[in-house]
């Protein structure tokens, strides 16, 4: 109990599991299929939460920036239903 207190403190990766699951499932439901997700990695600290996804779009196409704004927006109002403080990156990796 100690230590995952100390990691969420100190701005450690979430070790709960359910909630990695909510959230990576909220993530890939809402970005469009050419969207590859790498990786998703959620941040703790206190009451906050920073998801970081990796995203790669597929090798013949380019990513709509438009569009990606709009899924991010999407994945943000669903996941700030469920958790209070959210933040959200989508970082692009060619």
């Amino acid at each position: 109990m100690i230590k995952l207190a100390f990691i969420e403190i100190s701005g450690g990766v979430l070790q709960n599991k359910q909630v990695q699951q909510k959230v990576e499932h909220v993530v890939r439901t809402n970005l469009a299929d050419d969207i590859l997700v790498k990786s998703c990695v959620i941040y703790k600290t206190g009451m906050a939460f920073r998801v970081r996804v990796l995203i790669n779009g597929s090798s013949h196409d380019s990513i709509n920036l438009k569009k990606l704004a709009q899924q991010k927006q999407q994945i943000l109002t669903e996941l700030r239903h469920k958790f209070a403080f959210m933040n959200l990156d989508l970082v692009y990796d060619s």
